[in-house]
């Protein structure tokens, strides 16, 4: 909700919040521009804030480069309307605000916004709650270096608990450990390396 944050940005009390959208149009023909952009700068436009307080970055940005404009933000923005889709999506550019070390500012109704909750890790707000949104904004850039510095701990700590090392140990772990089940005796078990086609048809002529 791109038009969301436009106008949360103009309720700000601090005037020197700057929101600035990776907006360029996306490499894959498929998905070429998105349509919300225009709409975003036409709102920032209306409220007088679009190449002044509302910047619109008009190139793609390669995934690879996008940590070097993460480390140069304060904190890091999601927000969408409420949706089954909301509920269901895993968020993975909010782990990158938790990578670059970023305090987020999100919406709630999924499950990484349930743990910026219960973790501490930014603000949440309902969707559509552009005051909130604004408040969310004013107390990240107004927050004391003591807090600033307890919440930069806590994103750290999360960051590595969603590291692919961690995330994919239990998975690895019930792959490691597979057996057969009794009704499935004889079940030919997929080969651990590369087997011929004669391999192959073998392996299951002797479990016929």
């Amino acid at each position: 909700d791109p038009v969301a944050l436009v106008e949360a940005v103009a309720l700000t009390s601090n005037k020197r919040v700057v929101a600035a959208f990776l907006a360029g149009p996306h490499p894959t023909p498929a998905v070429g521009e998105m349509p919300l952009v225009d709409v975003a700068k036409r709102r920032a436009r209306e409220l007088g804030l679009l190449d002044s307080r509302i910047h619109f970055v008009e190139q793609w940005v390669p995934y690879a480069e996008r940590g070097n404009w993460l480390q140069s933000a304060d904190v890091g923005v999601s927000l969408h309307h409420r949706h089954v889709e909301t509920e269901l999506s895993y968020r993975t550019r909010m782990l990158d605000y938790l990578w670059a070390g970023l305090p987020v500012i999100c919406t709630s109704g999924d499950v990484i916004a349930a743990d910026v909750s219960e973790s501490d890790l930014g603000w949440v707000v309902e969707p559509g709650d552009i005051e909130g949104i604004a408040a969310a904004l004013d107390a990240a850039s107004s927050e004391t270096p003591a807090s600033a510095d307890g919440r930069r701990a806590r994103i750290g700590r999360a960051s590595q608990d969603r590291t692919w090392a961690v995330v994919t140990k239990p998975l690895i772990e019930v792959c490691a450990d597979t057996r057969l089940a009794p009704d499935r005796r004889n079940f030919v078990a997929p080969a651990t390396g590369p087997v011929s086609l004669l391999g192959r048809i073998k392996r299951m002529a002797r479990g016929a």
